[in-house]
């Protein structure tokens, strides 16, 4: 809903409506009509509920939150932290793991926490860093006491049009940086990589035009 872009502090009303939006969010799914789309509903309806009892909406009927919607509580506010909002800077990666994984077992099933930790690590593949020589890091993933990836953009803030693939130890990195202090944009810059990859291996080997 419009209210999560309001830049102050909302009112009562706006409480209300925002709490509405799970069960209007499931109603418009299950409108539809499309056959199979009740988990997805359930899921629109449930994901703002929490292990602790809090969360909206009220379920009258004690019954356990669906699994697909405890997952998608947890990618909901990892994304929401990530993006930037008009009361708040755009969370780092990192920190918004980290954030995550403390509310386990109170905002966030720990089951669903640990999945997603164990598929994206405290370091999710797409975090840039800013490293101690000035170049920026997109992180492929974290290994070996150190972070795998590609230098995405050089010392002098250009971004590079072939990346360098590296490997760089945790001491050569000063910090992490926000999607507002990077012009790399991981989504595009990866699917960028991979154009240029697929070209090249569709170049032939030798003795071509």
């Amino acid at each position: 809903p419009e209210v999560i872009d309001d830049p102050g502090p909302l009112d009562p009303l706006q409480w209300e409506r925002l709490r509405r939006y799970p069960m209007a969010s499931a109603a418009v799914i299950l409108g539809g009509g499309v056959p199979g789309t009740e988990v997805a509903a359930v899921m629109a309806l449930e994901h703002k509920r929490r292990p602790d009892g809090g969360g909206y909406p009220a379920l009258q009927d004690g019954r356990d939150v669906h699994p697909a919607a405890a997952l998608l509580s947890v990618v909901d506010v990892y994304e929401a932290l990530t993006a930037r909002r008009p009361y708040r800077r755009a969370e780092t990666n990192g920190n918004a793991v980290r954030i995550v994984a403390t509310g386990s077992g109170s905002e966030f099933d720990p089951g669903m926490v640990n999945l997603f930790l164990s598929r994206f690590g405290h370091t999710p593949p797409g975090s840039c860093f800013r490293l101690r020589s000035g170049e920026v890091l997109l992180g492929v993933e974290a290994i070996d006491g150190g972070v795998r990836g590609l230098i995405a953009e050089d010392a002098d803030g250009e971004l590079l049009h072939i990346p360098q693939p590296t490997h760089v130890p945790f001491d050569a990195i000063q910090g992490e940086l926000s999607v507002l202090e990077t012009s790399v944009r991981p989504a595009a810059y990866l699917d960028h990589v991979e154009a240029i990859e697929r070209r090249t291996q569709g170049r032939p080997s030798g003795g071509g035009r």
